[in-house]
């Protein structure tokens, strides 16, 4: 994973991997709440992130 993230970085110093913590809270400041997580082929996962209802 730490070659593969460096080769992102080379192309491009906004991509790379992230943690799934600082996705989550980056998503939480913009109203989106994780809502699943999705097994995919070669170790990927899909997030699926939702609206969060505002608080009345």
């Amino acid at each position: 994973n730490l070659a593969f993230d460096a080769d992102l970085r080379t192309r491009d110093p906004q991509w790379g991997l992230r943690w799934l913590h600082d996705g989550v809270a980056e998503a939480a400041a913009v109203g989106l709440a994780l809502q699943d997580q999705v097994a995919m082929p070669s170790n990927n996962r899909l997030l699926v992130f939702g609206r969060v209802a505002p608080r009345a």
